[in-house]
C-alpha cells in the first residue's frame, strides 16, 4: 500500500515539473516572440508563428503584408510589450502540447497629417474623431484614450495565444486565437483544445 501512495505522489510530482517546465519555455519563447512584435521585426517573427499559418499564406507574403501595413503614411503605430495575465493547464493530446496565453498589450496610434499645415492638421482631427467613435466599439470605451489635438491614441488590447508544440513544429510556436485564425486552428488543434477558445 505504501509503495502505491509512494508511486501515485511522485508521479504527481513529476507531471508538476514536467508542466512547469513547458511554462517555462512557452514564458520564455513568447517573450523572445514579443520583443521582435514591439520591434516590428517582421522576418523574425514569423519564425515563431505555427507552420499552420503558412498553409494560408507562404512565409514571404505574411511578411510582405505584414511590412505594408506599418507603411501607410497617414498612420504611425507603436507596441508596448506584452504582458501576460495567465496560462491555461498544458493540454496534451497525444505526444502533442497546448496551452492558452492570455495577455495584454498597449498600442499608440498617431494620425498624421498630409502636410505641416494647419488645415491639414485639422482635418487629421476630425478623422481623428470618426476614428475614435469606431475604436471605442471594438476595443470598449473603457480601453481606448484620445488625445483630439494631437490625433492620438493609446488602446489597450487584450488578446488570447495558443502556444502550440506538436509534430510540425521544433518547439512551441504560436497563433493568436482570433476569429481570422479560427479556420486554421480548427484543423490544427483537437476539438477539446479548440472548445476553449473565449471571444
Amino acid at each position: 500500500m505504501k509503495n502505491i501512495v509512494l508511486f501515485c505522489l511522485l508521479a504527481l510530482a513529476s507531471t508538476n515539473l514536467f508542466s512547469q517546465s513547458d511554462k517555462d519555455a512557452i514564458l520564455q519563447t513568447f517573450s523572445e516572440y514579443s520583443t521582435h512584435v514591439v520591434d516590428k521585426n517582421n522576418a523574425k517573427l514569423v519564425e515563431y508563428l505555427h507552420p499552420g499559418m503558412f498553409e494560408i499564406a507562404p512565409k514571404k507574403m505574411l511578411i510582405e503584408m505584414m511590412d505594408k501595413a506599418f507603411e501607410d503614411p497617414s498612420i504611425a503605430m507603436s507596441f508596448g510589450a506584452m504582458r501576460i495575465d495567465s496560462l491555461s493547464d498544458i493540454m496534451i493530446d497525444e505526444a502533442n502540447k497546448y496551452c492558452l496565453i492570455y495577455h495584454n498589450f498597449d498600442l499608440k496610434m498617431d494620425m498624421l497629417p498630409s502636410n505641416d499645415s494647419e488645415e491639414a492638421m485639422n482635418e487629421t482631427r476630425e478623422g481623428a474623431v470618426y476614428a475614435y467613435e469606431f475604436m471605442q466599439q471594438a476595443y470598449g470605451e473603457e480601453n481606448v484614450e484620445f488625445d483630439k489635438e494631437n490625433a492620438s491614441f493609446k488602446i489597450l488590447i487584450t488578446s488570447q495565444t495558443f502556444a502550440i508544440n506538436d509534430d510540425k513544429t521544433d518547439g512551441w510556436k504560436f497563433i493568436e486565437a482570433k476569429k481570422e485564425a479560427h479556420i486554421i486552428l480548427e484543423n490544427i488543434l483537437p476539438a477539446n483544445v479548440f472548445s476553449i477558445v473565449q471571444e
